[in-house]
């Protein structure tokens, strides 16, 4: 084999997606169609291991720790998506987020390290060099997921249309940080706006990451063990006192952040994801309807840019009148209920009495979101994507060499 650099063009692209709570790999395929305003990727597959790669942080040989789980991780894709028959070693890029970005910089790079040595044990070929994706980049990326998914993507449309449409806010919840990304036209005067990535319109960005803002970090700060007032398993659950608890962390976070707050225009849907679906919405209005009984919104997806099987459309009151109804449920019985089909993990289900109080106190207070705003879309895919950042980072990726000039990210 020659040179990686004149190596046979894979019709592959992976992105690993190297989170708080586990490594997740998403395997693409190129149709033939990419170009300045189409990423012309098909997803094939996603797999997931656990726990993610910062807990090899607790390992001797952080590394050695690394390269085995992600080539283990490959390896799986090798066997399963292309069946050890691959002709050239596809790209793989790594990015690493909230979990990593809590790391010592000594032990991320050893990880980082590692994870590169992983990939091309495992027979691929780095697209770049792994890396901690900053949470401005998870936060477009994130973005650029919403608004680029679907057979009729919403950016296309944007840059031709007279009469375009108002792209998409979406709203991320991970385990370790919190990401929020919408178009303005008028920001405050202590935040740049970030241009608009690949030449796919003239619009300016609010994008933002709030680390120690995600599901897994805030809990485990927050809540105390069963008898909190945030847990459901020990039958002390009160939803007030719990939000008087998540108050108290996000005004303490809040105040020593550098994050600058700024309210969505009016007019802008936002796009609920990551444990917003997992631990909130679909706990609360599937799995529990039977104690919640609200009768929430379900919408075919048909007001959003792309295909989905359901999108939960609640209001920050409906949210709180559920969270009343889930902290005090019977723990035993709300097991139960998980049991049918469409259930979630019992570490999401625990969490959902903290995660309803944590997400109404965050939108009201720091995002400003009305009680009684029907913009609020929880969707549990993006077209034929996983509702992730996955897909824009992919098709970030896909279509930068399309336009060799383009920056990663202006302000």
């Amino acid at each position: 084999m020659g040179e990686e650099e004149s190596e046979e063009e894979a019709p592959y692209m992976l992105i690993i997606d190297a989170g708080s709570s586990g490594t997740r790999v998403h395997v693409y395929e190129f149709n033939g169609q990419t170009s300045k305003l189409s990423p012309g990727l098909v997803p094939l597959k996603a797999l997931k291991h656990k726990p993610g790669l910062s807990a090899c942080a607790k390992q001797g040989g952080r590394a050695a720790c690394a390269k085995k789980h992600i080539e283990t991780l490959l390896k799986e894709v090798s066997d399963t998506v292309f069946e050890a028959a691959m002709t050239a070693r596809p790209k793989v890029y790594l990015l690493a987020t909230g979990g990593l970005r809590l790391l010592k910089s000594t032990d991320t790079r050893e990880i980082l390290l590692g994870a590169g040595q992983g990939i091309k044990a495992a027979g691929f070929r780095e697209g770049t060099e792994p890396r901690v994706a900053s949470g401005t980049d998870e936060a477009i990326f994130d973005w650029l997921s919403v608004n680029l998914a679907g057979s009729s993507t919403i950016l296309p449309r944007v840059t031709r249309s007279r009469n375009p449409p108002t792209p998409i806010g979406v709203v991320d919840l991970g385990g370790a940080s919190m990401q929020v990304a919408f178009v303005a036209r008028d920001f405050p005067d202590v935040y740049t706006p970030i241009k608009l990535p690949l030449q796919l319109g003239d619009h300016e960005l609010y994008a933002v990451s709030r680390l120690r803002f995600g599901l897994d970090v805030a809990y485990s700060a927050v809540v105390d063990g069963p008898t909190d007032a945030c847990s459901i398993e020990g039958g002390h659950g009160d939803f007030e006192a719990c939000n008087m608890h998540v108050k108290t962390y996000i005004a303490k976070y809040q105040e020593h952040s550098s994050v600058v707050n700024m309210e969505p225009p009016p007019g802008v849907k936002l796009v609920l994801v990551d444990n917003l679906y997992k631990a909130l919405a679909h706990v609360l209005f599937h799995v529990a309807d039977d104690i919640t009984g609200l009768n929430v919104i379900i919408t075919s997806c048909e007001t959003l840019p792309f295909a989905c099987d359901h999108a939960y459309s609640p209001t920050l009151r409906q949210l709180y009148l559920a969270g009343s109804s889930i902290c005090t449920a019977n723990w035993q019985e709300l097991k139960q209920l998980n049991e049918k089909p469409g259930g979630v993990s019992e570490d999401k289900l625990r969490k959902t009495c903290f995660a309803t109080a944590y997400v109404i106190s965050f939108l009201t207070n720091i995002m400003n979101v009305d009680f009684d705003d029907r913009r609020l879309y929880v969707p549990n895919r993006f077209g034929e994507n996983d509702a992730s950042w996955a897909y824009g980072a992919a098709a970030f990726y896909a279509m930068k060499p399309h336009q060799p000039n383009s920056a990663f990210f202006q302000r």
